[in-house]
């Protein structure tokens, strides 16, 4: 179940729009509201699951706002809108061929 954290404090369930278990590329990008940039979490939610937060690449030079509740997850400072993934989930979208340009 991917969770978009959002600076404001607010936590909110999200869905790939096609019904499928992974998202597409300009999804993530839309979550955070510009190009995507991995961070890993500090403390694995259970044994062998790290998951992932995807932030805004730029999202300090864009100055926005710290979102606290994903800097203590990853134990650095976040900014903006934070996408939170399984490890699993990550895989899955990153097997997905149509986001490939030919």
């Amino acid at each position: 179940m991917a969770r978009l954290i959002k600076y404001s404090g607010e936590t909110v369930e999200v869905h790939p729009a096609d019904g499928s278990n992974c998202f597409s590329l300009h999804e993530l990008q839309r979550h955070v509201d510009g190009y995507i940039e991995i961070v890993r979490c500090r403390f694995p939610v259970r044994r062998g699951d790290n998951p992932l937060l995807l932030v805004n690449e730029e999202g300090r030079l864009h100055h926005l706002p710290i979102n606290e509740d994903a800097s203590h997850m990853a134990g650095v400072v976040l900014v903006g809108n934070v996408l939170h993934l399984t490890p699993k989930e990550w895989h899955a979208t990153m097997q997905r061929e149509d986001d490939v340009d030919v």
